[in-house]
């Protein structure tokens, strides 16, 4: 059984792009301690980006393919859900559920941003 980690990641979705950002993008962005998204490029130096990307959390919690669920992504679990939900939309007594019985169950089938078919 998998336990909740506790360690802060995040994913950028860049909104004029509609995609997330890759690896390469991410290595030139930083999340500043007042959460402004600042990007360096070598012709401009470091700009702020901010009102140009979301930024997702990491729930600490991982699905049954060991993904990385993160606040945008919409779970579907045998044992609970009727209908894919968004991660962010369960109430907070759910993570706990979720942490002990999510291995053989929960899985991640898109993300807010994405248009999903019910599987």
């Amino acid at each position: 059984m998998s336990k909740m980690n506790n360690t802060i990641e995040y994913r950028l979705w860049n909104k004029i792009g509609k995609r997330y950002f890759t690896k390469k993008d991410s290595e030139r962005a930083y999340l500043t301690p007042t959460g402004r998204v600042m990007s360096y490029s070598e012709i401009m130096g470091f700009i702020d980006i901010t009102d140009q990307v979301i930024i997702e959390q990491w729930t600490g919690l991982f699905d049954k393919n060991r993904k990385k669920i993160y606040v945008a992504d919409i779970i579907q679990a045998d044992w609970h859900f009727d209908t894919p939900t968004p991660i962010e939309d369960l109430p907070y007594f759910y993570y706990e559920t979720i942490e002990y019985a999510l291995d053989d169950n929960l899985e991640i089938v898109g993300n807010v941003h994405d248009e999903i078919e019910s599987k």
